[in-house]
């Protein structure tokens, strides 16, 4: 158990509330909030391999604005209400699960771990792309190449930069990594959280770089104690990602 008397982990917390993420409360947050994203995320990717999307389909702006309003509506209920019930599934307030203010070294880790996990998820799939010879792109990476009105792009950045990192670590770092690392420690919680997180995406190809991402993620988390600090490293991920495109399309051709 990962708790006051752990020699592993002594920091933060110092010691778990009694009663701390218990099997009840636990589990009910997984079948509500988890499950359904990673489930979908499975059915998804199965759905991708057998029926590929046509990439040119998400130069319809109503097809994007569509997918972008019904992602943010199905995350945002879903973090509003793991938000509303971990203090008390966890017996810790908001604040304590790092719901605080960034300080300068919060900053200095974000942005480091931003670099990490670019390097990290990104070199992992031209691993899985050069071994598997695919060139698949991530479905969300398909819809940016495909955007050409300037007002859809800035819609786009905003949910990935801010939006979907806001929402997503809240599900996968302060929730998951947490309620896993209570009981199995720090790597069983980083991995666990971490492979939830890259199947949630929806892409077989990038759930594994997607997953590594996350272990960077959770260490973000774990040693700035701030969950906005690993907010931060996934907005900065994304924006990567977008800026790349954007400004220098034939890198990710």
């Amino acid at each position: 158990m990962n708790n006051s008397t752990s020699k592993r982990f002594v920091d933060w917390p110092t010691s778990w509330p009694s009663g701390s993420f218990r099997a009840l409360p636990t589990i009910l947050l997984l079948l509500v909030v988890v499950a359904p994203l990673v489930g979908y995320g499975i059915w998804q990717g199965v759905v991708l391999q057998s029926t590929p999307i046509d990439p040119n389909a998400f130069g319809n702006p109503e097809l994007v604005i569509w997918v972008l309003a019904l992602t943010l509506v199905v995350e945002g209920l879903l973090a509003g209400i793991l938000i509303s019930l971990l203090p008390w599934a966890s017996r810790l307030s908001l604040r304590e699960l790092g719901y605080r203010a960034l300080r300068a070294r919060d900053l200095l880790f974000a942005f480091l771990g931003s670099i990490v996990m670019a390097v990290v998820a990104n070199g992992g799939a031209s691993i899985i792309q050069t071994v598997f010879h695919t060139t698949q792109d991530q479905q969300s990476v398909a819809m940016l190449k495909q955007l050409h009105d300037p007002r859809l792009l800035v819609a786009f950045a905003l949910f990935a930069c801010v939006f979907a990192p806001l929402m997503e670590e809240t599900i996968f770092r302060v929730f998951l990594f947490n309620a896993t690392r209570r009981y199995l420690g720090f790597w069983t919680g980083a991995i666990v959280s971490g492979l939830c997180f890259g199947l949630a995406h929806g892409d077989p190809v990038a759930a594994l770089p997607l997953a590594l991402g996350g272990v960077v993620l959770a260490f973000v988390y774990y040693r700035t104690h701030n969950a906005f600090a690993s907010m931060l490293t996934h907005g900065l991920f994304n924006s990567y990602t977008i800026i790349a495109l954007v400004v220098t399309p034939q890198l990710v051709k």
